[in-house]
C-alpha cells in the first residue's frame, strides 16, 4: 500500500491496525546517499570511532522512502499474512510549521533510485513531513510562524566566546533556583540580541528539563521562561503537527514485537535521526535511545552471520531466499499478501529496491531463518531425546507417561502457542539487540551491553606504531620489501 502525504491521515488507523496485530515488524529504507568523501571506515575502528563517523554520515543525508512491513500469522491456515507500506518521506516546510531543512546527496545515490524507478516528482509533491522529538520540542513562534531549532541552527557551546559562555552558565544557574523555588511566577531573562535569544530558546528546550519549559517573547529585550504543567505538556503534545511520519515510528514501537532490518546500521541510525531525536554523541547514550524507541531490533545480516544453525553454509544473500524458503515450506507456511496489499503481487521486477518490498523480503527471509533454526533445534532435541531414552529407558517411560497425563492441551493449541512465541525464543532472542557492521574488527554494535570481541589470528596483518613523522606509504612499503603487496590503512 502506498501511502503519500495528500493520504497518510486517512491511512493511518489502518497502518496503526497492522502494527498492533504484528507477530513482527519489517522495514527498509532508501537515502539520498551513505557516506561522504571525508569519511574512511577502517577495520581498525573502535566502536566508538566507528559510531562517531556512521554518526557523520547520516548527519549529511536524509531517508526519502520508508518501507514497513507487517506480518500476522492466521491461525486458522497457519499462514503468515504481510501489510506492505510504502511511504515517500520529504522535509519540506509546511503551512503549520517553517523548518529550514538542507537537502544533500549523493549523484550516483539519486541515479541508482531513479534507474530502479523511483518517482522524485512524487517525493516533492507528497512527500510525508517529519519532525522528531528533538525538533518537536524546540518548535517556537517566529516571524514566519511555528519554527523549528533544527542541527543547522542549534548554537554549540563549543563556539561561544567568553562571554557567551558566562551569559549560558549564568541563565542555568537563574532557571535552576527558580525550578528549586517552585513558584508559578514566570523567569525573566533579558536578551540583548537575537543571538542571546535563540540561546535561551534552545537552553529552555534541552533535554534535561523533559519538555516542561516554554520559552516566549515578551518584548524586545527579555525571554519570559514557564513552567508546563503534566496537563499542558499533554495538551502541546496534542496540539503537535499531524502530518509527521514519526507517528508511524511510534506505532511501531507500541506494536512492542521484533523490528527487523538487514544490515541495518545505516536504517537504524537514520530512523532515529530523522524520527525519533537527535543522535547523541556517544555510542552508550545511542544504545539506550535505540532501546527506548524499539527494544527488540533484530539485524538479519547479523544473524546470517552468527546463529550457529545458519553460517554453517555461506551463500549469497540471492540464494538464502531460495535455501530458507524451503524451510518455510516444508513447516507449511507460506506468506501470503493480506486483501487490500497485492500491489506487489506479480510486479517483482517492477518493484526491486522500493523500500516497501524490500521491508517485505526483508521479513520474508527472516520468516524463513526463524522456520528453519526451529527445525535444526527441533532435530538436534529429538537427537538428545532419542539418546536419553536409549541411555534412560525406564526412566523415559516414566516420563513420558506423566508428561501425557499431566496435558490437557490439543496438539493444535500447543501448535499455536510454539508459533506465536518463536520470534521470542531463547535460541534467537540472544541474536537480537545487535546490529552489523562491515569492514570492522569489531564486527557489531550490542544494543544491550558491551561487545564480546572475538580474539583472531590474523597472520598477514600488522600494527605499526611509534611512527615517525612524515613517514609516507611508499616509505613504509620500501621498509617491509618482503610483504608486498600491501594495503596500507591509518
Amino acid at each position: 500500500m502506498e501511502v503519500l502525504r495528500s493520504n497518510f491521515e486517512e491511512k493511518l488507523p489502518v497502518i496503526e491496525q497492522a502494527m498492533l496485530e504484528a507477530d513482527f515488524i519489517a522495514i527498509d529504507t532508501e537515502f539520498t546517499g551513505l557516506t561522504t568523501p571525508d569519511i574512511q571506515f577502517q577495520n581498525i575502528d573502535d566502536i566508538e570511532t566507528r559510531y562517531s563517523k556512521l554518526k557523520s554520515c547520516v548527519q549529511e543525508f536524509t531517508i526519502i522512502q520508508y518501507g514497513v512491513c507487517a506480518f500476522k500469522r492466521n491461525p486458522e491456515t497457519g499462514d503468515f499474512m504481510a501489510k506492505p507500506f510504502n511511504f515517500y518521506i520529504f522535509g519540506a516546510d509546511t503551512n503549520e510549521v517553517y523548518s529550514r531543512r538542507i537537502f544533500s546527496a549523493t549523484p550516483s545515490s539519486l541515479s541508482f533510485l531513479r534507474s530502479n524507478k523511483f518517482d522524485f516528482n512524487k517525493l516533492i509533491e507528497e512527500g510525508i513531513p517529519f519532525y522528531n522529538f528533538t525538533e518537536e520540542n524546540s518548535m517556537f513562534q517566529s516571524n514566519q510562524g511555528t519554527s523549528v531549532l533544527n542541527r543547522r541552527t542549534l548554537i554549540k557551546e563549543s563556539t561561544l566566546t567568553k562571554s557567551g559562555k558566562s551569559f549560558l552558565e549564568y541563565n542555568r544557574n537563574c532557571i535552576k533556583k527558580w525550578l528549586q523555588s517552585n513558584t508559578e511566577t514566570p523567569l525573566v531573562v533579558q536578551v540583548n540580541s537575537n543571538f542571546y535569544k535563540r540561546l535561551i530558546y534552545q537552553e529552555a528546550q534541552d533535554a534535561k528539563y523533559n519538555g516542561f519549559l516554554q520559552a516566549s517573547q515578551r518584548d524586545s529585550k527579555h525571554i519570559e521562561i514557564t513552567r508546563i504543567k503534566e496537563e499542558d505538556k499533554r495538551k502541546k503534545a496534542a496540539n503537535a503537527p499531524k502530518l509527521n511520519f514519526r507517528a508511524v515510528i511510534e506505532l511501531i514501537k507500541k506494536a512492542n514485537c521484533p523490528v527487523v532490518a538487514h544490515n541495518a546500521a545505516f536504517d537504524i541510525l537514520h530512523t532515529v535521526d530523522q524520527f525519533w531525536q537527535y543522535l547523541p554523541n556517544h555510542i552508550e547514550e545511542f544504545k539506550k535511545v535505540a532501546n527506548d524507541m524499539w527494544p527488540n531490533i533484530v539485524d538479519t545480516k547479523y544473524l546470517a552471520e552468527y546463529h550457529p544453525s545458519l553460517r554453517v553454509s555461506r551463500p549469497t544473500y540471492c540464494l538464502i531466499l531460495i535455501i530458507f524458503s524451503h524451510a518455510l515450506i516444508q513447516a507449511g507456511q507460506q506468506v501470503v499478501m493480506e486483501q487490500g496489499f497485492e500491489r506487489y503481487v506479480g510486479a517483482e521486477n517492477e518493484v526491486a529496491h522500493e523500500a516497501g518490498y524490500d521491508a517485505y523480503m526483508t521479513g520474508v527471509i527472516y520468516l524463513a531463518f526463524m522456520a528453519f533454526i526451529r527445525e535444526k533445534r527441533e532435530e538436534d532435541e529429538n537427537k538428545a531425546e532419542k539418546r536419553k531414552r536409549d541411555s534412560f529407558e525406564e526412566v523415559a517411560k516414566v516420563n513420558t507417561h506423566k508428561n501425557a497425563s499431566d496435558s490437557d492441551e490439543s496438539d493444535v493449541e500447543v501448535l499455536a502457542k510454539k508459533k506465536s512465541s518463536m520470534f521470542m525464543d531463547k535460541s534467537v532472542t540472544p541474536y537480537y539487540g545487535r546490529i552489523f557492521l562491515m569492514r570492522s574488527d569489531v564486527p557489531y554494535i550490542n544494543l544491550k551491553g558491551e561487545e564480546t570481541i572475538e580474539v583472531l589470528s590474523y597472520p598477514n596483518k600488522f600494527y605499526l606504531h611509534n611512527i615517525p613523522p612524515g613517514l609516507t606509504n611508499s616509505a613504509i612499503e620500501r621498509l617491509y620489501p618482503t610483504i608486498q603487496p600491501t594495503a596500507i590503512s591509518w
